[in-house]
């Protein structure tokens, strides 16, 4: 009796222990998932990188643009602008720094070599920084990736009419081939926005992309409509490229003021 008894108290820690092993090991899979899971949630809110457990997310890094501005004050903002308007430079009033805004440059490099420059011609000029923020947030709606295209696509076409105004500044383009080039940045946007009119299944999404497209698609119509005016400052007729060049350099800081807009509202949707 004894000895059955012992054989049977040996087979019964025998499967007492095989059952703890078993749900030992899987008690450490589920921490581990969990660890894993909340890691990489903090991990791609901190970075803006990609989530490995949503596929469905928008996510859009941010980036900067660097603008070069002549200071002054309130008083004399518009004059100042005007002035700037009329040398080539975009002249917009920006009264949040108290400055005048002559053009946006993508790296602060570009940026502090403009401005020291201007200051060697003793200029007071400073630069003012522009922050698009990132997006990075879960998204259930069909039309993703036509989303995320379409929002990318305005940094796109700030770089294009940043590199055509450097272009035309250096007389290697003339308007019409500018108007041309700008033609196509327009085609690509009304494509874009036609696809994402088509597959993307959220209304919110799709009415805040058709209010920045059409504001966009206005910014770009005003330099392909382009057509000197023959303006009078103190008895000089001011000059067509210098009216053409500024209008450029107003067109990609609407471009840049827009973006920085839409991300916001993106960002405020739930």
């Amino acid at each position: 009796m004894p000895e059955i008894f012992y054989k049977n108290g040996i087979s019964y820690i025998k499967k007492h222990k095989r059952r703890s092993l078993f749900f030992g090991f899987l008690f450490l899979v589920i921490l581990c998932f969990l660890i894993i899971n909340i890691s990489d949630i903090i991990s791609s809110i901190i970075t803006n990188s990609r989530s490995i457990f949503v596929k469905n997310k928008i996510e859009i890094p941010s980036y900067s643009g660097y603008a070069v501005a002549v200071e002054t004050d309130n008083e004399n903002i518009k004059n100042i602008s005007k002035i700037i308007e009329n040398l080539g430079g975009a002249g917009i009033d920006y009264e949040k720094e108290n400055c005048s805004l002559i053009s946006m440059y993508p790296t602060l490099l570009q940026a502090k070599e403009i401005q020291n420059n201007l200051v060697m011609l003793g200029n007071q000029v400073q630069i003012v920084t522009f922050c698009i923020n990132g997006i990075s947030k879960k998204y259930t709606a069909k039309g993703i990736n036509d989303i995320i295209t379409s929002i990318k696509y305005y940094k796109t076409i700030y770089k294009q009419l940043f590199n055509l105004s450097v272009n035309f500044d250096k007389e290697l383009l003339s308007i019409q081939q500018v108007k041309n080039s700008v033609k196509d940045i327009l085609k690509l946007l009304i494509n874009y926005n036609l696809e994402t009119k088509n597959k993307c299944n959220n209304y919110d999404y799709k009415n805040i992309l058709n209010i920045f497209y059409n504001e966009e698609k206005d910014n770009l119509y005003q330099l392909i409509n382009f057509n000197s005016a023959v303006n009078l400052n103190k008895n000089k007729i001011l000059d067509t490229n210098l009216q053409f060049s500024s209008l450029i350099k107003q067109v990609y800081f609407k471009t840049i003021f827009l973006n920085i807009d839409l991300v916001n509202k993106i960002n405020y949707l739930n």
